[in-house]
């Protein structure tokens, strides 16, 4: 869970307002040129902080070029778990993600900020709910292999991290943890 580890030392008020800043500000802050963070985001808890892993899952979700129900079913299911909202504020919060989706910053640049903010736990579970994504469909492309491991170099999980990360991902999605990297999952029986 991403309130966990050490990244702690932040400070919820602290993270708040660096997530904030990713996207211009809050209380009706800029997610881009044009683009308001509602009142309603800020509310829920971590709200700033959700909207950010959204988009980043949604990164995940496009890189193969098949945006799928099942792929679209996982992130919402990860929202909601991940940050505790209902299921109606997780619906709402990935509609405002995917309409956002083509007017947010590059997802390079969030990325970057992620690792100077988030510690290394925090990153592997931001890499976890990746990996879901990548594996919602029961199949690994080679653009999304590709992806998650360009995020995983760019935040700095690399080696054992990377892999429990991924192996965590496999096993809550009820497929085979010790599938190989780079391959499609095999379902546990």
């Amino acid at each position: 869970n991403l309130d966990q580890g050490p990244g702690e030392q932040i400070g919820e008020a602290s993270k708040m307002e660096f997530l904030k800043s990713l996207f211009g500000g809050g209380g009706g802050g800029e997610l881009s040129a044009g683009a308001v963070v509602p009142d309603w985001v800020e509310a829920l808890p971590r709200g700033v902080e959700a909207l950010a892993i959204a988009r980043l899952l949604l990164e995940m979700a496009h890189a193969d070029g098949d945006f799928d129900d099942a792929e679209r079913k996982q992130l919402s299911d990860d929202l909601a778990h991940e940050f505790q909202l209902d299921a109606d504020q997780a619906s709402k919060l990935f509609d405002l993600a995917e309409a956002k989706f083509s007017d947010q910053v590059e997802f390079s640049s969030l990325i970057l900020q992620l690792k100077a903010k988030c510690s290394v736990e925090e990153r592997a579970e931001i890499l976890r709910l990746l990996w879901k994504v990548a594996y919602a469909d029961g199949k690994l492309n080679d653009f999304e292999f590709a992806l998650v491991r360009r995020m995983a170099a760019m935040l700095y999980v690399e080696g054992p991290a990377l892999g429990v990360a991924r192996r965590k991902a496999l096993e809550e999605l009820g497929f085979d943890p010790e599938t190989p990297a780079g391959a499609d999952p095999v379902a546990l029986s």
